[in-house]
């Protein structure tokens, strides 16, 4: 009768494999960042969390109604009404459209204003 070893799954053999590499590196003296250099990785910020009045503020600054509001985010009006109630809150990529919106509300409709002359 034989004895079947247990099977290695991939994590394993690949957390193994990375053990043996570290293990090399040690014993050659050489730095893991000297061996293996890595990418930089960029990290995106969490968008800011927008209560009613935040949405409420914004949509006023840029003298819009709700549904010209909505029409522009891309969203339904009741959408927007929702978050204006605090019934709903946006979406994480809502709040990135909006964060971006807010940074310079008059500079981002006017260049709507001018995608949509030249389109």
């Amino acid at each position: 009768m034989s004895i079947k070893k247990p099977r290695k799954s991939r994590g394993t053999q690949s957390l193994l494999r990375s053990l043996e590499e570290l293990e090399d590196c040690v014993r050659d003296g050489v730095s893991p960042q000297e061996r293996f250099p890595s990418h930089t990785v960029f990290s995106v910020p969490n968008p800011k969390a927008y209560a009613p009045p935040a949405v409420i503020k914004l949509r006023k600054q840029l003298g819009l109604s709700q549904g010209a509001f909505a029409d522009l985010l891309g969203v339904s009006r009741v959408l927007v009404q929702s978050w204006e109630r605090g019934v709903r809150t946006p979406s994480r990529m809502a709040c990135r459209l909006l964060d971006t919106i807010n940074r310079d509300p008059a500079g981002w409709l006017a260049g709507l204003r001018e995608v949509r002359r030249a389109g």
